[in-house]
């Protein structure tokens, strides 16, 4: 397996399974990480302390969260071309497409 997670673009008319897939993967990566630090919590706290004025969440509608994490593999040759995401833009259906600030982060382990 060389990805672990979902595109929300994948799902962009299918809202209901997106949602149900994002639940999904939250248990898989609480267990991919069992018994280590979470990188994922790290990022959030570190962005807090450095923005304390601002709220880090993961993103919620009608009471259902975002997913918040694409896991891959890349080995010698994979590559990702550079582009930008811009749920304003790809994800009009969704709540997350009225946000006017957001942030992506990569990291590379």
């Amino acid at each position: 397996m060389k990805k672990i997670g979902i595109s929300l673009v994948s799902f962009i008319s299918r809202k209901g399974e997106y949602f149900v897939q994002a639940d999904a993967l939250r248990k898989t990566v609480r267990q991919v990480f069992s018994g280590l630090e979470d990188p994922r919590k790290k990022i959030h706290k570190t962005l807090q302390v450095l923005f304390p004025e601002k709220q880090v969440t993961i993103a919620v509608e009608d009471g259902k969260k975002y997913a918040c994490e694409v896991i891959r593999l890349h080995e010698l040759g994979d590559f990702a071309p550079i582009h930008r995401d811009n749920a304003s833009y790809e994800a009009k259906g969704f709540d997350i497409s009225k946000f006017p600030i957001q942030l992506s982060t990569v990291l590379y382990i």
